[in-house]
């Protein structure tokens, strides 16, 4: 009994105990890990290699004066903090073919398309300020406190119409500065002969915060509203906006929110009808808050109408203005307003939607329609932070060169706050200005829009949200935002603590 053997059954196959460890598993990771770190091994000396002849190719073929003696200097500045390898992974290989794609395309100067150069630029193309490089070259670093960057094909294209339009106006001016110094030297030797007309000047307005960058632009900016509308797609160009249709007759609707602004809203209406060209085609809609002892808007206006029109009844225009009382203790905030607002439209053509402490210039309501129809799109939505009081030109008149437009973003006071914007003054404006954002303080489009993108009654509580939310909503509907130029700004806003609750 001692020498037998007992045969036990095991509750799982006898080889899946007794085999060894499978090594040539193992060896076979083991050589693709190997595979891997000899090829990111390749890829990044061959990065490097582009990278040194890139720098090769923008350095000039002789450096014997300083100022090309500085270049140098900065290159081998570079090679000492520049880790070629912080942004390419091998894991990523797209990422490597884009980078060979934007190698072929920049081998030749002329077919390479860079953003509008800076000041600073020399004769040759290369950038000078370290903050464009990041934009410009494959591998340069743009700062010492940012990572390095893969040459972008794609704003290489998106900019590339700018930076012709850009070049082509240095190139022009310089010769229209030639011409007006020959043309000076002639008219000193004859003084017959008649003087140069001085070239129009392009809107422009100056970035005002040197804190928040705005695609690499800083100081003025200059604006082309005459292609903006004009797509930057190649496949694309041919492609415009439905051009707009003005009726002969048309009429606007006018909606005004009022939260306990009663004599300032009052005499926002009066300025509507007493300035318009045609006020009986306006039709105005005031959801008007207030609280007892509160002056009513309608109170207010009829006031001024009495004493404007003292022999036109009782209080001229009333039949033209409706009015939605609310109790401004039960306010939830200014969309809910708005949307009750819209549903005050009827079939009108036009609507505008202003703050209840504005006023109006002469025949603002031709000159709106204009306005609107200068931006050559149907679906156009002029719409801005209109300029203070002290902006009106003399004689409730428009501003003499200036205008306000809709595009500075200045980002976070804190992590926890919105995000804020804010206008920007356009000098020698001259056309509406597409905008990327939209302001409760004017909007100005056709009736349309309010009807096919109506304002979300439930958005309740949102004040400084609320322009990124109705900027979303037209503009994935199919509109675009416009500043109105010099030419439109019709409407002026009241900008002082003064007359709210019961000011002016």
């Amino acid at each position: 009994m001692a020498n037998r053997i007992i045969h036990m059954a095991l509750p799982f196959p006898p080889e899946v105990v007794m085999s060894p460890v499978p090594q040539a598993e193992l060896r076979h990771r083991q050589q693709q890990l190997q595979m891997q770190l000899d090829r990111k091994t390749t890829e990044d000396a061959w990065l490097h290699e582009q990278q040194q002849a890139f720098r090769l190719q923008s350095a000039a073929p002789s450096r014997q004066n300083l100022h090309q003696q500085r270049h140098r200097d900065d290159d081998d500045e570079w090679d000492q903090d520049v880790d070629v390898t912080s942004s390419v992974s091998s894991s990523v290989q797209t990422q490597i073919a884009r980078f060979r794609d934007s190698r072929l395309n920049n081998a030749t100067p002329p077919t390479r398309r860079p953003n509008p150069p800076p000041e600073d630029d020399d004769s040759r193309g290369v950038r000078l300020k370290r903050a464009h490089l990041a934009k410009t070259a494959p591998m340069a670093r743009s700062s010492f406190h940012m990572t390095t960057a893969l040459y972008s094909p794609y704003k290489t294209a998106k900019h590339a119409s700018t930076f012709i339009e850009s070049s082509s106006m240095r190139v022009l001016c310089l010769c229209l500065t030639l011409c007006a110094v020959l043309l000076q030297q002639r008219s000193c030797a004859a003084t017959t002969t008649a003087p140069t007309p001085a070239p129009s000047p392009r809107q422009s307005f100056v970035w005002p915060y040197p804190s928040f960058c705005n695609d690499f632009k800083e100081g003025r900016v200059y604006l082309d509203p005459e292609t903006q509308n004009i797509p930057r797609a190649a496949k694309h160009r041919g492609l415009r906006p439905p051009e707009p249709r003005v009726p002969e007759v048309y009429d606007v609707f006018l909606g005004l929110p009022s939260y306990r602004d009663g004599i300032r809203c009052g005499f926002t209406l009066w300025t509507a009808f007493a300035r318009a060209t045609h006020p009986l085609r306006l039709h105005v809609g005031v959801v008007d808050q207030t609280e007892d002892g509160d002056v009513r808007c309608l109170d207010e206006y009829c006031r001024l109408a009495r004493t404007s029109w003292p022999d036109d009844g009782d209080c001229k225009y009333k039949h033209l203005i409706q009015i939605d009382a609310r109790d401004s203790k039960l306010s939830t905030g200014p969309i809910a307003v708005r949307a009750l607002m819209q549903g005050m439209i009827q079939a009108e053509e036009f609507c505008l939607t202003i703050d209840a402490h504005s006023q109006f210039i002469l025949n603002w309501d031709v000159t709106m329609v204009d306005e609107w129809t200068r931006a050559g799109n149907e679906l156009a939505v002029l719409s801005v932070y209109p300029p203070g009081y002290d902006k009106m030109g003399p004689n409730m008149s428009i501003p003499p060169a200036q205008s306000s437009h809709l595009c500075a973003f200045g980002g976070h006071d804190t992590f926890t706050d919105m995000p804020w914007f804010s206008r920007v003054t356009i000098d020698d404006s001259q056309w509406p200005q597409l905008s990327p954002l939209w302001g409760g303080g004017l909007s100005f489009s056709k009736c349309h829009a309010e009807t096919r993108v109506p304002i979300d009654p439930h958005l309740e509580w949102i004040f400084i949200g609320e322009q990124y939310v109705r900027a979303m909503q037209l503009w994935t509907h199919g509109y675009d935002m416009y500043s109105p130029s010099r030419y439109g700004t019709v409407l002026f806003h009241n900008e002082t603590k003064e007359g709210g609750h019961n000011g002016r």
